[in-house]
């Protein structure tokens, strides 16, 4: 099912797209389920785990890099050097080191995904 949740502005008239946006808004929250999601152990890894490409990764490796990517994805302080009265930046990412988040931004995604899906009303006659 494809969501239409990426709204943008055209003409003084809302329209929604295909897919969602993350932006400095909702990644906070995205985080915050993230957190409440690993606390409650409502993330597991079935036994009939799959991947697309096994020859290319196989289930353990696919496991493995995410668990990989949840330990390395962290907040981040940015100081703002060109005004230090000006209030600091909050960001989050899994990229330091040359790593990546992929996976990170996908599960905190879906987690989002879901609540809205239950909790708009348009989405209610699929429920």
């Amino acid at each position: 099912m494809m969501m239409n949740e990426d709204t943008i502005h055209k003409g003084g008239v809302s329209v929604d797209l295909p897919g969602s946006r993350t932006t400095r808004m909702n990644k906070p929250l995205m985080v915050d389920m993230l957190r409440v999601a690993l606390r409650e152990n409502r993330i597991i890894f079935y036994r009939r785990f799959v991947v697309s490409q096994p020859d290319y990764a196989t289930c353990s490796d696919v496991k493995e890099e995410m668990i990989t990517q949840l330990k390395s994805f962290c907040r981040i302080l940015k100081e703002n050097k060109m005004n230090p009265s000006a209030a600091n930046t909050i960001t989050y990412d899994g990229k330091g080191g040359g790593g990546q988040d992929d996976f990170v931004i996908t599960i905190m995604l879906s987690i989002l995904m879901r609540s809205v899906f239950y909790t708009k009303s348009k989405y209610q006659k699929y429920w």
